[in-house]
This record gives structure tokens, C-alpha cells and sequence, in this order.
């Protein structure tokens, strides 16, 4: 069937097949837990447009898969939806309560109104990155560097792109904390969401919301219920949004973080995209 994400027209085309779930995801996974596939994610949010060609390949080797189930993370597919959307379908609800918190303040916020979800396969943690949290914004991402060098992809070899993105932190970082220690937090945290290992690693807040409601949805359990993600996303006063304490009453949403801001109960999320490896 090709459906229209969140509309009830239909129009008959192809059903997806094995070809965009490859055996071993199927076998070391478990659907309905930690594998949310087309079935799991049409589920949650309803209907969505798709086809054999449109839906990528899963980017991930088996070694990859094998490590993300030791760490506790989860695959999942993410359909094109913004927060505004995802307000709105389910009339802000989320299972026995709410889906947001309060959207008061960022209602008119182009990260709640147009940034939107790829189309995409991703590799999510249930929890934040250990000992990321009471950190500012360049040292949660050290903290997400050494998550990913010393456990994602210990004893392993680290694609290329990704030493890359972890040089160019390294290259970057004193500069970055003298500015957004400075007069120029607001530029300075820019450029740090922007480094390109945030990029490849840490979610934009629609995301992290979109992974919230996928997993409670299918698992019928909250993350982060006590703890908050600090996003890539950024609000019009340039400070950084980060969402959590997800439950019943809603997940809060926050965007009066600087970037030289910590707290014991903020951290970063890990999430990737992966980098597709050619046969």
C-alpha cells in the first residue's frame, strides 16, 4: 500500500519485503522491542507514504547490530513528521496522558513548526551517553566522542567519516569553549551543533521526540522519564532546546539553555544514522 503520513487515502503499490530488512536484523532483533519497522512505526504514527525504493537499506553491519544490543540501544525507522504534526494527530496525547508538556512558549518555534524527520534508519540508546550529563555543550559532545570510540566501536574498526568528525572536534574544541564561554556563547554554540560528529550523532529535537513516541508507543515504556537531552536544535533566541521527563503529564520541552549551561540532570542522547558501507 503507499499511504499518505497521517491522512487515510490509500492508493495500491508495492509492500515492502525482506529486502529492507536484512536477515540478521531479523534475527538478533526483536520486533515490537528493540526493532521498530515499517509495521511498529505505521503503528505508532499511522499511515506514511513508502515504497521498495524509497525505504533506505539498513546501514548497519552485523558487528554494529551485535554491539548496539550489548549497549542497550534500539533500531528504529524514521518517517518524515515535525512536533506540530505529531501534536496535532494524536490531539497532543500519548498513551494514558499527555504528549507534550506545555507547547506554549515554542508553538511559533520553527524547530516545533518545520524541522522534520528524514526518512532514515536509526540506532538510538535507551538512556543518555554515561557520564555525558552535568556538562556543557563542548564537553557532552567529548563525552559522546569517547562513548563512541571506547564502547560503540571498541575493539572494532571506526569508518573513516567518523574519525574524521572526532579529529575535527579535537581540532576545534579549545576554541569552541573559550567562545561559548564567552560574550559569543551564541555563535559558539552554533558551530558546535554544527561540528559534524553532533551531526552524525547527536538528534535535533524532533527527533529525539520522534524516538520517544515511536518507543512508548510500541514498548509502552518512557525514556529519559527523569533526565533531559540537550538537541542540536536551536530555539529563535539561539539557546538550545532540550526535551525529557517524559510521563504522563507530558514531556517538557526547554529552550533557555546556553551552551555553557550544565546540569546533573541534562546529557546527550545518542543517536546515528550510520554510514552505508558499500559491498
Amino acid at each position: 500500500k503507499s499511504e499518505i503520513f497521517g491522512k487515510k487515502t490509500m492508493k495500491t503499490i508495492e509492500k515492502p519485503s525482506a529486502i529492507t530488512t536484512p536477515a540478521f536484523c531479523r534475527q538478533r532483533l526483536t520486533k515490537g522491542t528493540n526493532f521498530l519497522d515499517v509495521p511498529q512505526i505505521r503503528n505508532a504514527f499511522g499511515a506514511f507514504e513508502y515504497n521498495l525504493s524509497s525505504i533506505p537499506a539498513i546501514p548497519f553491519i552485523d558487528e554494529e547490530i551485535e554491539r548496539a544490543i550489548k549497549l542497550n540501544q534500539f533500531l528504529v525507522l524514521h518517517t518524515p513528521i515535525t512536533m506540530k504534526a505529531m501534536h496535532d494527530q494524536f490531539d497532543n496525547k500519548l498513551g494514558d496522558g499527555k504528549l507534550f508538556y506545555n507547547v506554549d512558549w515554542y508553538s511559533a518555534e520553527p524547530f516545533y513548526t518545520t524541522e522534520t524527520t528524514s526518512l532514515e534508519w536509526k540506532l538510538v540508546g535507551c538512556g543518555l551517553v554515561p557520564d555525558s550529563t552535568g556538562l556543557n555543550y563542548v564537553a557532552e559532545t567529548q563525552a559522546l566522542a569517547d562513548y563512541v570510540s571506547n564502547q560503540v566501536y571498541a575493539d572494532m574498526e571506526m569508518p573513516a567519516e567518523y574519525q574524521e568528525a572526532i579529529d575535527e572536534l579535537k581540532a576545534e574544541k579549545v576554541v569552541l569553549e573559550k567562545l561559548i564561554n564567552g560574550d559569543k556563547w551564541k555563535e559558539g554554540g552554533e558551530r558546535v551543533s554544527k561540528l559534524k560528529f553532533n551531526q552524525l550523532f547527536r538528534g535535533r529535537a524532533v527527533e529525539n521526540i520522534y524516538n520517544t513516541v515511536a518507543y512508548h508507543k510500541t514498548n509502552g515504556e518512557y525514556l529519559l522519564p527523569a533526565q533531559y537531552a540537550r538537541s542540536r536544535s536551536h530555539s529563535s533566541l539561539g539557546t538550545l532546546v532540550r526535551s525529557g521527563y517524559a510521563g504522563s503529564v507530558g514531556m517538557r520541552v526547554y529552550g533557555v539553555n546556553d551552551p555553557r549551561n550544565s546540569s546533573d540532570g541534562v546529557g546527550v542522547w545518542f543517536s546515528r544514522s550510520g554510514v552505508v558501507k558499500k559491498s
